[in-house]
């Protein structure tokens, strides 16, 4: 396991090889620990920025169901190259061509790499991490099973780098993310277009269906309001005969509990992990956000109405009763 800090100017901070694109000299620590987190070792690499008229770049394109790739080179300042492939298959490979074409063995993830040596007080790079579409590009349709409402990752199975577009849904809050989170509570079903990165006109759908069953229904009542920071209870009315587990568990008291108390500093989202004690395969995931203020539910501060004269009118039809404890939380 990776950890990369800073994180300035890092593709993915998590990632055993990111990318970085560094404006200004900078040195970055490689936190690597084990999946137990028993040993540990830090690294530092230090970057050294230095002014050069050598730009390096490059685009990429292929054909529909092609493993070959056209490197179109868009460097300036530069004559002389070393491109990297990244091919596993064909380590140390390497390709002095201006413009050079490869043939990958399949699809999956591959880090290409140009370089030059033009400008004596520096090497220029220009590194991308590429996507070929492989024998998984291809229209799908599959199914997700929760024994109740819970926090279902849309996962497609598919490559991550690969250009996601999900049809609009309210349960989906980035509609471009490649596995994006919905807190599914009936039956429903999601679509997706899966767009090829190097090529935009091919194009797969994919259909996932969710069910949810009713095994295990919880309700934490999705957001609940606290009046300033400082202790709050999460769950006051849960059932303590079910297994929970908390993230994030630092603010919490203990993370375990049915209804742990929450040292609030910002606002912030909890997921509940809880599972059935009679059923260790019935596990649902609750989101929970803990706000703070008063939200009664009705007009927007500044809201203009545009009515007809002698109108008598509710002004604040959406309003929700509300009161103040340790927290609050609308009814329902």
């Amino acid at each position: 396991m990776y950890s990369w800090t800073p994180t300035t100017w890092l593709d993915d901070p998590t990632h055993p090889n990111p990318i970085a694109s560094p404006l200004e000299s900078i040195a970055y620590t490689a936190t690597i620990s084990d999946s137990a987190g028993v040993c540990t070792i830090m690294k530092t690499i230090f970057i050294q920025i230095v002014d050069s008229d050598v730009l390096l770049n490059f685009d990429e394109s292929k054909e529909c169901d092609s493993y070959e790739v056209m490197f179109i080179n868009q460097s300036r300042g530069a004559t002389s190259f070393i491109w990297t492939f990244g091919d596993p298959t064909n380590p140390g490979f390497s390709s002095a061509e201006e413009n050079p074409t490869y043939t990958y063995p399949g699809g999956g993830t591959y880090d290409v790499q140009l370089k030059s040596n033009d400008d004596p007080n520096c090497t220029a790079y220009r590194a991308k991490r590429l996507a070929i579409t492989g024998d998984d590009f291809v229209d799908f349709e599959k199914s997700i099973y929760s024994c109740g409402p819970s926090l279902i990752d849309l996962n497609t199975g598919l490559n991550p780098l690969y250009i996601y577009r999900w049809n609009d849904s309210p349960l989906i809050s980035d509609v471009n993310a490649a596995v994006p989170e919905a807190y599914v509570r009936e039956n429903t079903t999601f679509m997706v277009t899966v767009i090829d990165p190097l090529n935009d006109s091919c194009t797969i759908k994919g259909i996932i269906n969710v069910e949810i069953d009713d095994q295990l229904v919880v309700d934490l009542g999705d957001t609940l309001f606290t009046c300033e920071a400082g202790p709050v209870e999460l769950n006051p009315g849960g059932n303590p005969d079910l297994i929970y587990m908390w993230t994030p568990t630092e603010p919490l008291d203990d993370p375990t509990s049915f209804n742990p108390t929450a040292n609030i500093t910002e606002e912030i989202r909890f997921v509940a992990k809880i599972t059935d004690p009679n059923d260790s395969t019935c596990m649902v995931r609750i989101p929970l956000y803990v706000k703070f203020g008063l939200d009664d539910g009705g007009f927007e501060d500044g809201d203009t109405l545009i009515v007809c004269d002698s109108s008598s009118l509710f002004l604040n039809e959406g309003q929700i009763p509300i009161w103040c404890t340790a927290g609050l939380r609308p009814p329902g």
